[in-house]
């Protein structure tokens, strides 16, 4: 299997992966994680963005089972959970709701996906609203387990 490059993303979606790769990398340090993605969501004049990001990324994390694979900031290629992750945002971005909700159960425990949907809409709906269009053709990535980790 060809694993995808991050460089072959969009600005969009390079900096959404590399802001959900920080929020799991600095768990250990919550303030330094807001101060961190507040910044860098704010130069793009979305700071609301930060909270929400987080917000999606709680409600997968809850998960007692299998987790979601986030890879360390540094590496420069997603492994399948990252590309099906950006899919699901896509597909929220571009009005796919039913794929979106549909994807996220498998991640998500039932009373998680509320959260995780209502969250995700926010996320990208800001993208939106600061040009930042995540790339809908990956919208043919699906999730395998739940809740996350970093790898």
């Amino acid at each position: 299997m060809a694993f995808q490059q991050f460089d072959d993303l969009r600005f969009s979606q390079q900096f959404v992966l590399w802001a959900s790769r920080q929020w799991v990398v600095t768990g250990a340090l919550p303030r330094w994680r807001e101060r961190l993605l507040a910044g860098s969501f704010g130069r793009l004049g979305i700071p609301q963005a930060a909270p929400a990001l987080g917000q999606l990324l709680s409600a997968l994390t809850t998960a007692e089972d299998e987790r979601v694979v986030f890879l360390r900031p540094c590496r420069s290629w997603l492994n399948e959970d990252e590309s099906a992750y950006l899919a699901i945002l896509a597909a929220l971005q571009a009005g796919f709701n039913g794929i979106a909700t549909e994807r996220l159960g498998y991640w998500c425990r039932p009373q998680r996906l509320r959260q995780a949907y209502g969250a995700g809409r926010r996320v990208t709906a800001l993208l939106s609203e600061a040009g930042l269009l995540l790339s809908p053709h990956v919208l043919n990535r699906q999730p395998a387990a739940a809740g996350c980790r970093l790898h």
